[in-house]
Parts: structure tokens; sequence; C-alpha cells
């Protein structure tokens, strides 16, 4: 039974709530939140029943069909029951609550209705109550065949809290959220602080990337920044990178006319975009992920801009080992991008990024041949230091 749950077709019911109090967080929804969240944990089809069809909701259903999911907009629990299949395992969101990917797997995994509960001592009030000692936080997992019973009863009644009676009396598994748990995995949201605070915790989320020095020193926070900033703006992801993209072309291309200090910190700006880019997809759950090409890219860029630098030196100064640092700046970058991989965050290490601020930092102290020398010596000791077995890694 528990395996013929799991492997059916995975759907989602999300009961919005498209009051215009609502905060945004990052400049989204809290009902687009939710729903990527549950997308992101496997569910590809979405019914979101609201009392009124609004613009920005459309346009989530777009971006959603866009991207091969299916998406059904009702207006009333029976049209919801119209859409969902008997068979299928169907998230419930009924609340101003957003829960974490862990979370939701966690609820699916048991292979059988089930819902989330938190002890009724640590539990907001808004909460509903499900006995005398817990509530429900408004996410559940139950069998389509739930939802076409409750939507033929008949009267006038709350279709989150009838459909909670009916698991109840079906005897639904009940995931009991620990205090700790309540604070880790779960963000309520009903005010503007409370959005505000959601969207930080959302973005110093880890994003799963592997950092060097740069990335994580100033890649990290001031990606943090400007992603932010993007959320409110409404901006996407796959702008900023797009953009990010576009720059790192653009600072290879001055670094080849020979204006090193402009490419340079316009190679730096692609870095700190790039880094905003997946801070911000990975917090808002954002759908269609960039391809190896777009990934790349910035790497070829900061290539061919520290062959630039290489060359230019050389030329200008006469010293011809400048091409020899640069050479083995890029071999020894290569060797730590494919090893770096096994480190959960190897924050000393040379990357891209951390290359171009040590080359830029070498121009703006006029001494550019010591900071090629400094990078590529960086770059080397990282690369040495890799080769230590990974169970000693930090």
């Amino acid at each position: 039974m528990a395996t013929e749950f799991q492997t059916a077709r995975l759907a989602a019911l999300v009961i919005a709530d498209d009051s215009p109090d609502t905060p945004l967080v990052l400049g989204r929804s809290l009902t687009e939140l939710q729903i990527a969240r549950v997308v992101s944990t496997g569910a590809r089809h979405v019914v979101c029943l609201v009392r009124q069809i609004s613009p920005t909701m459309l346009g989530v259903a777009d971006n959603l069909r866009a991207n091969g999911l299916t998406v059904d907009i009702v207006r009333s629990i029976a049209e919801a029951a119209d859409a969902v299949h008997p068979n299928e395992a169907v998230f419930l969101i009924a609340s101003k609550v957003l829960v974490s990917s862990a979370t939701l797997g966690e609820l699916r995994a048991g292979g059988a209705p089930a819902l989330l509960c938190v002890d009724r001592d640590v539990a907001p009030t808004q909460f509903e109550i499900v006995d005398a000692t817990m509530r429900w936080t408004g996410y559940a997992l139950m069998r389509g065949a739930t939802l076409r019973q409750v939507a033929n009863m008949v009267g006038d009644w709350d279709p989150a809290s009838t459909l909670l009676r009916q698991m109840v009396q079906d005897n639904a598994r009940r995931i009991v959220l620990t205090s700790a748990q309540v604070t880790e995995a779960m963000m309520t949201i009903r005010d503007s602080d409370e959005a505000i605070n959601a969207g930080r915790k959302l973005l110093d989320a880890d994003t799963g990337e592997r950092d060097g020095m740069g990335s994580y020193w100033c890649g990290r926070p001031l990606g943090r920044f400007c992603a932010r900033l993007a959320g409110e703006l409404g901006i996407k992801s796959k702008s900023i990178e797009l953009g990010a993209v576009a720059a790192a072309v653009l600072g290879a291309l001055v670094s080849l006319t020979g204006w090193l200090v402009a490419g340079l910190v316009i190679l730096t700006l692609a870095f700190v975009g790039k880094s905003a880019a997946a801070r911000l997809s990975s917090a808002l759950d954002e759908l269609g992920s960039s391809g190896p090409v777009l990934r790349g890219t910035e790497d070829i860029a900061a290539i061919v801009t520290v062959c630039a630098c290489a060359a230019t030196l050389a030329s200008r100064t006469g010293q011809w080992g400048c091409l020899l640092l640069g050479g083995l700046l890029i071999g020894a970058q290569y060797l730590v991008r494919r090893r770096i991989a096994p480190f959960r965050h190897a924050r000393w290490t040379s990357d891209p990024l951390s290359d171009a601020l040590i080359l830029l930092f070498g121009f703006l102290a006029t001494v550019p041949v010591v900071g090629l020398f400094i990078a590529a010596g960086h770059a080397v000791a990282s690369m040495l230091w890799l080769q230590r077995p990974v169970s000693k890694s930090v």
C-alpha cells in the first residue's frame, strides 16, 4: 500500500490566500512560494483554489505551464475535485506558512495520508486544533479520492477544515514537529516583519554551491544583498544570470583591448551576479536551471581575461615569465575546480573570483606582476592542498 501511494502521480491543492494585505517575500506572494516549494518536491500537477482569479496568479500559472507542469486555477472545491484524479497523491496547503523541502519530503515519504502538525504549546494560535495535544500547520498529504469525497458533501463549510476532519476520521498519520524543527523548517508569514525575516532566512539557506575564497568571502555577502534587492524588484534569477554572462563576455573583450582594470572590474561584477542568481533561484525554488553552456561561459571569460593580463604585462614590462605565471594560474585553477567538488566549503582555496580580485588589487597597487604572481601561487597552493584525502576535508 505504501509503495503504491508513494509511486502515484503527485499533485498539489493550494487553497490560496489572495488577500491584498498579504505581505510579499522577496517580491513574491506566499502562494507563489508555496507552489514553487511543492513543485521542487516533485508535484507535477498544481490545482490552485482561489476566491478571485488575479493577473498575478495567471502569470504564475503560465510560467509553470511553460516548464511542462499541469496547472488548474479553480474557484470551488468541486472544481478542484474534478481536476484531480482519485489515484493521485495530493499535497494540501491551506495556511500562511512555508515549510522546508526536507519537511515536505518527510510528509511524502510515509506512503499514507498524513498531517503535518505541531505541539499545541508551541503552535501559533491561528493553527487549527486537531486534538488536545496538537495543532495542524495547514500542510497534509491526501488521496485524490478524499478530495472527491469531501466535494460530494452537502452544506456550507470551509474546505480546509472539512478536509482536515475527513483525514482525522481516516486515521491519517501525524508528523509532529518539535520546537526546534518549527524554528528551523517552518516560516509563518502574517505581516511585513515576518515576511522580511522569511526572505532573509531563505537567502541564508545553502545553495549547494562549492565555494572558494572569493565566492565565500565576497560573492556570498554581495550576492545575498543583490539577490534580496532583485527579489524585491521582482527580477527573476534567470535574468540576473544572463546579465552576469553578458558582463563576463564584455569584461573579457575589454581586457583584450588592453583596458585590464576595467575588464577585471566587470568580470568581478559578473561573478557577484552569478552568486546572486544562484542564491535567488535557490531561495525561490525557481524552475529552469541554466545549461552547461551558460555555466561555463563565465569561466571561459575568466581564462581569456587572465591570458590578456599575462600577455599585456609581458609585452609592457618585458618580463616574459608573466606568460608562465598566467599558464600556471589557468592550469592550477582548472585542477582546483575539478577537485573542489568533494569538499563542502574550501574557504581559502583559489577560485575565479578570488583570482580576479587579486589581479585587480595588484593593478590598483601599481604592482600588477606581483598580483599575477600571488594569484598563480595561491592557485598552485590550493591545488596541492586539495590533493589530500577527502576524508580529511573540512
